[in-house]
């Protein structure tokens, strides 16, 4: 489990806006397709976005900050049995010329103890990378069943 702390802006060199990114250089890593569900009653919020590595060279994902939750860990949906369950994992790696994606039903942040987000609303958080650093992010909140091409501005 990852604990977080306060958003630290000097880190968020970099910024991403919803899904649309707002400065990066093209052979960087990078971050899109973010968004969340709002989940009425729950303090437990799930996030999915695409982190794409144009790089020779593998990245880690080594840490999580935002003030909207208590903690932050990585799951994987996993179906057993007809039923489906979160299965625990450990840090994210981002494959070299590849990508990372973080959807339903497969690998995404669990967010505990997080502040009740209606649709319409926005997630900040930070992601610490090995070596491509901070990235900063907004996720927008989106209502249940909602498609996220609804809200997708690439």
């Amino acid at each position: 489990m990852l604990l977080v702390g306060a958003v630290a802006s000097a880190c968020e060199r970099e910024a991403y806006v919803g899904r649309s990114i707002t400065a990066a250089a093209a052979d960087t890593l990078r971050v899109s397709g973010g968004f969340s569900y709002a989940t009425p009653g729950s303090e437990e919020t799930a996030l999915y976005f695409t982190v794409h590595n144009p790089t020779g060279k593998p990245d880690t994902l080594v840490r999580v900050i935002t003030p909207d939750s208590a903690a932050v860990t990585y799951h994987r949906s996993v179906t057993d049995g007809g039923l489906v369950r979160m299965e625990p994992l450990g840090l994210l790696s981002v494959p070299a010329d590849d990508s990372l994606v973080l959807a339903p039903g497969g690998i995404h942040l669990m967010l505990l103890s997080a502040k009740r987000r209606s649709p319409g609303d926005t997630i900040h958080l930070s992601l610490a990378f090995a070596r491509a650093g901070t990235r900063a992010l907004a996720i927008p909140v989106l209502a249940p069943g909602e498609p996220p091409a609804a809200h997708d501005h690439e």
